[in-house]
Order: C-alpha cells, then structure tokens, then sequence
C-alpha cells in the first residue's frame, strides 16, 4: 500500500483509499492563496489514473447499494460527526 504522501511535499492521486503510483511524471505546485507559500506538489494525473479512480468508485458504488438503508444512514452520520469534530 502507498501512502497518499510520499514526502512532505510530494502528493499522490488519492485512489481506492490509497496513494497511487502515476505514471506521470508531471507535477503542479499547490500554494496557499494568502501567502504564495508553497504546500505541496501535486502529481499531475494522467489518463491510467483516471481510469483506475473510475473503476475503483464503480466498484465502491456496487458495494455501497449492496448496503441496506440503515447501514448508508450510519455511515453518513459518522461522517457528519467527523468532519464537526475537525471544522476549523
């Protein structure tokens, strides 16, 4: 498994729940707006990414309505609850 970080500064197409190996080697700058700081650098994704983050969330959509009614609710409260817990 690859993490979604490979260094400080170095971000990876978040697929699947995990980093991925590109095989772009094309990167962009990602710059806090405010101060021009530079916060990471962004893999560029490419076509093979895009394609394999197409066929990860088909897979994941497959499983999610598989789910009953009750088990999406729980999970949706839970996020709800998480993304209270880390608001700024």
């Amino acid at each position: 498994m690859t993490p979604f970080v490979t260094a400080p500064e170095l971000v990876l197409p978040y697929i699947n729940g995990v980093g991925h190996e590109s095989s772009s080697s094309r990167t962009f700058d990602a710059l806090n707006p405010a101060t021009g700081e530079l916060l990471a650098r962004v893999v560029e994704s490419d076509q093979g990414d895009v394609d394999a983050a197409v066929a990860a969330a088909v897979r994941a959509q497959a499983e999610w309505m598989a789910w009953d009614a009750g088990r999406r609710v729980n999970v949706l409260l839970r996020w709800a609850d998480l993304v209270a817990e880390n608001a700024a």
